[in-house]
């Protein structure tokens, strides 16, 4: 888990991302996320086995997910 200035994208999650009240989050409220997840293929309904990463915010919550597919030739 990456958090704080260790995120490239931290300072576009701050302007993207504001908290309820207006305000800006900081560096060190951000973290940078991974899991796996099972996804449903909608046309085919064939289901994978995935990588999933994420960013979160405590106050904000899960934001911009990002899906990582196999390489070419990889096995599934």
């Amino acid at each position: 888990m990456t958090s704080g200035k260790g995120i490239r994208e931290v300072s576009v999650l701050i302007n993207k991302y504001p908290l309820q009240n207006g305000s800006k989050t900081n560096q060190k409220n951000w973290h940078k996320k991974r899991g796996t997840a099972i996804i449903l293929h909608k046309d085919t309904s064939d289901e994978y086995k995935r990588e999933v990463h994420w960013y979160e915010c405590k106050n904000i919550g899960k934001v911009d997910f990002k899906v990582k597919m196999p390489k070419t030739g990889d096995v599934e």
